[in-house]
């Protein structure tokens, strides 16, 4: 049903798209004084330049690859590499950025063609039929979805900041370069093999039990779930038990920062003979808790990396005699080391806050394109 007042038209009488140009010869990452105009790829942003290729209104799509169909709005010159679609004309006098979300409601992705790697073409895009309103009621509705646009942007920059403000405290409070007000007294050096054991927990093999599986992802981002298994599905027979308190490092992976701490919601669950679960040999001096946030250091990194042996990256195998055997500096008592843990969880419990605000930001904007773009509620002029 078209909405009174919108009429029903292709896309290929309001738009004419053509392809980006190859890469400048000049491009780079960060901008500059000298390169300051930024280079667009087929996922936004790519580098900067000293040259543009476009100027004022231009929307940009995803033309090759795993971004095929993203839709990016643009008011200034820019350069758009052969990665994207960019407006060559606009054959009506609509808003460009009521378009732009129009095309980003649209899900343009699944126009991508079906073998080999993906691609979307101008033809697709212009065979699509959508109901249009007239420019002034365009506006209107781009203005009330731009105001979600701008939440959106402002909470990622803020949730980006707090990352950075934890990424120095991590570093200042982790490292006893800068201490917390009532603590002193020198950091100690020591083995990690004199503050964490190794602990195993090898469970009786049940064929017909289902085994919860867990894993650690890379880059010190924590474990999950990964599925459950019957025993008569698992080709390896060895699984041990994990519990609250274990510090799991994954012997293939832990050069990728595969570690993490099993908290209270793993309890109970499985992991593979491919892990290794250590524990504080003596909980009342030194808190485990405070080794998770520390192996999230770049030097932890570099312990596991010289822990490890191996031709190439992906195929090493940890040593964990050589770990324990390295040194690291804790505080000297375990009340410094609980206190650091609290200004770290805090930190980590306000980001977290600002992912759920932006989750539900994102969610409400889904939900004002379906109901204003496709006219099922009017903007009052």
């Amino acid at each position: 049903m078209i909405p009174n007042g919108w009429q029903n038209i292709s896309l290929g009488k309001i738009i004419r798209l053509g392809s980006g140009s190859t890469k400048p010869d000049d491009l780079e990452k960060t901008p500059s004084e000298l390169k300051k105009i930024p280079v667009f790829g087929g996922n936004g942003i790519t580098g900067y330049t000293s040259s543009s290729i476009t100027d004022g209104e231009n929307i940009i799509i995803g033309r090759v690859g795993e971004y095929c169909g993203s839709v990016h709005y643009v008011n200034e010159p820019c350069w758009v590499t052969d990665n994207a679609l960019m407006t060559r004309e606009f054959l009506s006098s609509g808003s460009p950025k009521f378009l732009s979300y129009l095309l980003e409601y649209l899900n343009l992705g699944k126009l991508r063609n079906k073998g080999g790697q993906p691609l979307i073409s101008q033809q697709p895009i212009y065979s699509i039929h959508i109901n249009y309103p007239e420019k002034i009621e365009q506006i209107a509705i781009a203005s009330i979805i731009e105001k979600w646009d701008r939440s959106i942007e402002l909470t990622a920059r803020l949730i980006a900041t707090k990352q950075e403000q934890r990424k120095w405290l991590m570093q200042q409070l982790l490292t006893g370069n800068r201490r917390l007000p009532g603590f002193a007294g020198e950091w100690r050096k020591t083995h990690i093999g004199d503050i964490l054991k190794e602990v195993k927990r090898p469970v009786k093999w049940d064929e017909n039990h289902l085994y919860q599986l867990i894993s650690v992802r890379r880059r010190s981002e924590g474990l999950f779930q990964r599925e459950h298994l019957y025993g008569s599905q698992i080709k390896t027979k060895k699984m041990n038990l994990a519990k609250t308190g274990d510090f799991l490092i994954s012997k293939m992976q832990i050069v990728h920062g595969a570690s993490g701490l099993v908290t209270d919601e793993f309890d109970g669950m499985h992991i593979s003979d491919s892990y290794i679960a250590l524990r504080s040999s003596t909980p009342k001096i030194f808190d485990i808790n405070f080794f998770n946030w520390l192996s999230k250091l770049p030097l932890m990194y570099q312990h596991a990396l010289f822990s490890s042996y191996g031709v190439h990256i992906e195929k090493m195998t940890f040593n964990l005699k050589d770990y324990l055997a390295r040194h690291i500096k804790i505080p000297p008592t375990i009340d410094e080391q609980q206190a650091i843990v609290k200004v770290l969880i805090t930190s980590d419990h306000e980001i977290n806050l600002l992912r759920t605000q932006l989750d539900a930001l994102r969610d409400q904007k889904k939900g004002l394109m379906q109901q204003l773009l496709t006219g099922k509620v009017r903007v009052k002029i």
